[in-house]
């Protein structure tokens, strides 16, 4: 379930799913057997993203919803929990009001992710934010100021201007002004890849000159090489690892899967680490139905206790390190990596590592 189109859709989302069932079944399948990854487009209409899930489940018969990036997630969470449909990784397991049995993370959720912008500007000596919100999108923008005013007072960064923005607004030099008048150390901009980089670049030619703070969804790895840049300073919360790395074998096989299948997505406009989190949470499916001994006949119960066998699990360096139990009433992931971007050079901040945000 994916929004592949519509004002916030992205049809690499579908893409991925292709690309990972592809070269999943060209090395084996899962538990040898192939694995049947059915694609749908909601199109961001939550009526039509809940009448697809129903027949994903009642007539498919699908045991989990897999690497979903579909914004329409709070209207059908609550019937893949009445019929124990695990949410695997995606944007409905990483908000809080998403199904606590069910919604297994993959990739840093909303709340953690708050917080980890915010332990950042400590660590880095940053003490005022400006932070510009994308209208729309289903967004609570009430509680989400809400958990940034919480995230300010535990950390002592004062937010010093918000404002929300359209991402079909066709000038940004208002809210840029704003954030330069504010005088904030650091602006926080969380919009969509493409509209991100237009209100960076606004905020620098009208004279803004603190730096700036996205999450590595919302960012384009081909950044490095956009000259307009080069003068800013730009820090990403990467939610899973840092798109320029390939250390391990499991960021290599990523790279190397869609070179096969689908070589023109790297250098797509559109791509952003939100197809790596698909990814990541496909192989975080994976993982769990080799621990489950999964079959063509089994069920989404018969998945959880694959799901629960997973221990400090980074899946090989894709993600920061995942647990889950039975026991838990809300299943979060909240480790995450930081990156930069400076004279035209990506670098890690923190030499790989993750960093975990504070309980």
């Amino acid at each position: 379930m994916q929004t592949a189109s519509g004002a916030f859709g992205d049809p690499l989302f579908l893409k991925i799913t292709d690309v990972w069932a592809k070269w999943t079944n060209a090395h084996g399948g899962i538990n040898g057997h192939p694995v049947k990854v059915i694609a749908v487009d909601d199109a961001g209409n939550p009526a039509q993203g809940l009448s697809a899930v129903k027949k994903l489940v009642e007539q498919d018969h699908v045991v989990a919803i897999v690497g979903s990036q579909a914004g329409t997630f709070g209207s059908w969470t609550p019937y893949l929990e009445q019929k124990h449909v695990p949410i695997i990784g995606g944007a409905a397991t990483g908000n809080t009001t998403g199904s606590p049995k069910y919604g297994f993370p993959a990739a840093l959720g909303v709340s953690e992710l708050i917080s980890a912008q915010f332990e950042l500007y400590k660590s880095l000596g940053f003490k005022t934010v400006a932070n510009l919100l994308a209208q729309g999108a289903g967004q609570n923008v009430q509680q989400f100021e809400a958990a940034l005013s919480s995230a300010a007072a535990a950390t002592g960064v004062k937010i010093v201007y918000t404002t929300t923005v359209s991402p079909t607004s066709p000038d940004f030099t208002a809210p840029c002004l704003s954030v330069k008048n504010s005088k904030a150390d650091i602006a926080a901009v969380g919009i969509s890849p493409t509209v991100t980089l237009n209100i960076i670049k606004t905020c620098m030619r009208q004279g803004y000159a603190g730096a700036y703070l996205t999450t590595n969804g919302l960012a384009n790895p081909a950044w490095d090489k956009d000259s307009d840049l080069r003068g800013a300073t730009l820090y990403l919360v990467d939610d899973v690892w840092p798109f320029d790395e390939q250390r391990t074998q499991a960021q290599k096989d990523y790279f190397a899967a869609i070179n096969q299948y689908d070589p023109g997505m790297l250098t797509n406009a559109g791509y952003n680490a939100y197809v790596q989190s698909a990814w990541v949470a496909f192989q975080l499916f994976r993982t769990a139905a080799e621990n489950a001994k999964l079959t063509p006949t089994s069920t989404g119960d018969d998945l959880l206790p694959g799901l629960y066998a997973i221990k400090n699990n980074t899946l090989d360096g894709l993600t920061g390190p995942l647990t889950f139990s039975a026991s838990d009433k809300l299943h979060v992931d909240n480790c995450y990596y930081i990156s930069q971007l400076k004279d035209g050079q990506w670098s890690n901040v923190g030499a790989d590592t993750t960093h975990c945000v504070t309980p």
